[in-house]
């Protein structure tokens, strides 16, 4: 090739084709492209409970704090009573819900009652005392969780 504007000066550019392959993800060579494994929380909702809530979302919070305030949570998941009842899987990607990794206390409920607002302790079947969760970084994170009927 000849340079642009130089009087006589000329190299050579030498090169090699070799067929593209994908990458094998594996973490001992210089291409890793390796993805992020996600953060999750995964477990079983049950319910010991007599009511059907087939149909009735329910809600996942988690708070920084033990006594929080009532809107303060980190993030919030919500999830539907399946046709087949309790128990029932859940998987929350807190990549997606933006949540750090740390220390959490955990709460769920049953809405069992439409238009009685977003947490009615008086009907609303939750699992309590909050349970202290730890979230790891890039790991699938368990917390199995029962509903019991207020006043149990």
């Amino acid at each position: 090739f000849a340079r642009s504007g130089a009087e006589g000066e000329t190299g050579v550019l030498t090169y090699e084709v070799g067929a593209w392959s994908p990458d094998d993800d594996t973490a001992d060579d210089d291409s890793d492209d390796d993805t992020v494994e996600p953060t999750l929380l995964t477990g079983e909702i049950s319910y010991s409970g007599e009511g059907d809530l087939t149909g009735r979302p329910v809600y996942l919070l988690l708070w920084r704090n033990w006594l929080p305030q009532p809107a303060d949570w980190e993030a919030t998941y919500m999830t539907t009573v399946p046709e087949t009842g309790f128990p029932f899987a859940y998987e929350w990607d807190l990549d997606e819900a933006e949540v750090d990794a740390g220390d959490y206390y955990l709460m769920a409920f049953a809405d069992a009652a439409a238009a009685d607002g977003f947490f009615n302790a008086a009907v609303d079947p939750v699992h309590a005392p909050y349970l202290p969760t730890t979230i790891t970084a890039a790991q699938t994170n368990e917390a199995n969780l029962t509903l019991v009927q207020p006043g149990e």
